[in-house]
């Protein structure tokens, strides 16, 4: 599989929140937009930091049981360039796809897609026309 890591997904109740204690560990250099995807029945942000690394903070009901659990991390995201082919390998190293690629707001409607594995949850996005 080639994948790039991209993102790390964070679950929260308020984005402001959530972007100041990322503010405490890490050295922000972006913050994007917040955005509401209707796709995803969530509102997203997307921090950049200067330790090349990057969060997707997310709030709304897609994250409401995690938050209930006390839980922060919500996934991991990685960039690929051919979705179709790195969903059949997921498949064949046996996660389960729990949604249909769709059209993310956050990436210029580049396709995600969502996969429960046995170490937990990954995102797959569709990489940009270079």
């Amino acid at each position: 599989m080639a994948m790039k890591l991209h993102h790390i997904g964070i679950a929260c109740s308020e984005i402001q929140e959530a972007l100041a204690e990322l503010k405490k560990i890490y050295t922000v250099s972006s913050v994007g937009p917040v955005v509401f995807d209707s796709v995803q029945n969530a509102s997203l942000c997307m921090v950049e930091t200067e330790h090349g690394i990057n969060f997707e903070l997310v709030t709304g009901d897609r994250v409401s049981g995690l938050l209930k659990r006390k839980q922060s991390y919500y996934h991991l995201c990685y960039e690929v360039s051919d979705l179709e082919a790195e969903t059949l390998a997921m498949i064949a190293a046996g996660a389960v796809a729990i949604t249909k690629a769709e059209p993310a707001v956050l990436f210029d409607n580049r396709r995600v897609r969502f996969f429960m594995t046995p170490t937990g949850m990954i995102e797959l996005l569709e990489a940009g026309s270079q």
